[in-house]
């Protein structure tokens, strides 16, 4: 699951998007997922993290 926190054009040339975020692998299924942007000071880039809709096994 990947959640992207800048998704820019692709540069001249190229057909690939330019994108850069949070990842989360699992060997169990995820079922639902959300990706939060916070909030941006003008000349900083985007961050936000990326949860996967369901607590880690150690939370239960």
């Amino acid at each position: 699951m990947f959640g992207a926190n800048i998704d820019n054009d692709p540069p001249v040339g190229s057909e690939h998007r330019v994108q850069y975020g949070t990842a989360i692998l699992s060997r169990y299924p995820i079922t639902a997922s959300d990706n939060t942007w916070l909030v941006k000071p003008p000349d900083q880039e985007q961050r936000g993290p990326t949860g996967s809709g369901r607590p880690p096994r150690s939370w239960t």
